[in-house]
């Protein structure tokens, strides 16, 4: 009769449905240029394991935790520069808006120009010691003959220092320097000079 009598083939299942990734926060939110590389946290709902974490338009290695989170571990060399930084997620062919991650510019390094005073006398009372320079803050400490003295900020142009009399009981010149982190930054000297 014509009849073909193959039945027909059922449909095979659906294709899985990728998920739409969604970013909601990200921690932390800012860093210093070249700052180091640090691990970015990301969190917001339908990540996969197939998610990844872009940075600056490149893909990161990624670390998938849960449905919800996701760390991205993010080079030096992307925050070499200061400026706004796109953070995105990507699963497979889905990817959504973006969030800002914020580089500021390195902090100027702070200079040590001239002390006052330059002399004192062998054996002298505690003194004040006024450190002038610029870019100082509030991390800024005066060190006296390699040691860090007490330092009061005063402004990003000048620093004070208690210097204890048992620093200058001896005659000779005293180096002096302002640390903030970093190897010590200017070297004036002060001259303790013999006493009567």
């Amino acid at each position: 009769d014509g009849t073909d009598p193959t039945p027909p083939i059922p449909p095979g299942p659906e294709p899985p449905v990728t998920p739409t990734p969604v970013l909601v926060n990200i921690s932390p939110t800012s860093a210093v240029e070249a700052w180091g590389g640090f691990l970015l946290t990301c969190t917001g709902s339908s990540f996969t394991t197939d998610s990844k974490v872009w940075f600056a338009g490149a893909q990161v290695a990624t670390t998938y935790t849960s449905p919800t989170q996701l760390v991205g571990v993010i080079p030096n060399a992307s925050i070499n520069t200061a400026g706004n930084k796109s953070v995105q997620i990507r699963t497979l062919d889905k990817s959504p808006g973006l969030l800002q991650f914020v580089v500021s510019a390195a902090p100027s390094a702070p200079v040590l120009a001239s002390v006052a005073p330059t002399t004192v006398v062998a054996g002298a009372s505690t003194f004040t010691l006024t450190a002038t320079g610029s870019n100082f803050t509030t991390n800024s400490k005066i060190w006296f003959d390699r040691v860090q003295m007490t330092t009061t900020f005063v402004s990003a142009t000048s620093l004070t220092a208690s210097i204890p009399n048992g620093a200058v009981v001896t005659a000779g010149t005293k180096q002096v320097q302002m640390k903030e982190g970093a190897p010590p930054a200017g070297t004036p000297n002060i001259s303790v000079s013999p006493g009567a």
